[in-house]
């Protein structure tokens, strides 16, 4: 791959757009609500992008500079969550006071701590995904190094029954009483544990590659079809009554996997302005809270349901 890949930071930008669009899209529109599963592919696609360009570089063989590499990733993220997190103080503020003044109990204060390590810092939604992505390729580094690829893969897919058992599927989770004593019970679905599979997937695309690139007519039939089979699946899941939130089903990897490798397939083409793109979907994506409240305030003003940019036209 040639190191800019002008389609891939389109469909970054895409995706970018689509997280917002989760939790913005108005949920009793018709519309809105199946917007908000389709657009439900963009979680993975990032997870499965920084798991490729990361494995990509670590040869496994080379024990000192792949871990140089994986560190260095690491320290990278890590700088990148502590700004966000420095920038949102206002956001959480009042945690913050009531935990230096002693008003929360033990509990509240281990609760809070633990928000900050695992990165469900109150208000911050994009905060979990970068602690996931520093958890996913550390664990994946080690196992694959020590315990090999069949323990890898078995990994990861435990990884996604438990995420699509505790969305889609993830009625009778949130039914079970004790569960709700443990801390963070509800973030499961949104957590390392249900999504270092798809870091997982980025490993296994970075090191083997297809012998002739896949058509990509073929891949842009896949991924209508597949996010049609994942829509159909969730409402399926409605139906029986087993439905909690469609954070993962069935096909969304496979619409996430057939995105990048359709972006791969396509790198030679130039997009005018794909750098602002690539820049772009950082900023949305990182700040994608002040971008949320701004839309929320801009629909109140309009009398619209949570929307974004797209909903204001497609759902008014």
């Amino acid at each position: 791959m040639t190191k800019n890949n002008d389609v891939l930071d389109a469909f970054k930008f895409i995706a970018a757009l689509s997280v917002v669009g989760i939790h913005t899209f108005p949920s009793k529109s018709i519309l809105g609500s199946d917007l908000k599963i389709l657009a439900r592919f963009s979680v993975p696609f990032f997870f499965i992008v920084s798991g490729y360009f990361l494995f990509k570089k670590i040869s496994f063989r080379e024990k000192e500079k792949d871990k140089k590499i994986l560190f260095n990733y690491i320290k990278r993220i890590l700088k990148v969550y502590l700004s966000w997190l420095i920038f949102y103080i206002p956001f959480f503020i009042v945690s913050i006071m009531n935990f230096v003044k002693g008003e929360m109990d033990l509990r509240g204060k281990i609760s809070f701590i633990l928000s900050i390590l695992l990165g469900y810092v109150p208000r911050i939604g994009v905060s979990w995904y970068l602690i996931a992505l520093v958890m996913s390729v550390f664990i994946i580094y080690y196992i694959r190094s020590y315990f090999g690829e069949k323990v890898l893969l078995t990994i990861g897919i435990v990884s996604f029954l438990i995420g699509v058992f505790t969305s889609t599927y993830g009625k009778w989770y949130f039914d079970i009483e004790w569960i709700k004593q443990v801390p963070f019970y509800g973030s499961i679905s949104f957590s390392m544990i249900s999504t270092i599979c798809y870091v997982i997937i980025g490993y296994f695309l970075a090191n083997y590659v297809f012998e002739k690139p896949l058509n990509n007519l073929f891949l842009v039939l896949g991924i209508v079809i597949f996010s049609y089979v994942g829509l159909k699946e969730v409402k399926f899941a409605q139906q029986l009554g087993v439905f909690y939130d469609a954070q993962n089903y069935f096909t969304l990897p496979i619409v996430a996997v057939l995105v990048v490798i359709l972006s791969f397939n396509l790198e030679n083409i130039r997009i005018p302005g794909s750098d602002f793109l690539r820049k772009s979907s950082i900023i949305i994506y990182l700040a994608q809270n002040p971008i949320k409240y701004l839309l929320f305030y801009a629909a109140s003003q309009l009398g619209i349901q949570k929307l974004t940019g797209a909903s204001i036209i497609l759902c008014k």
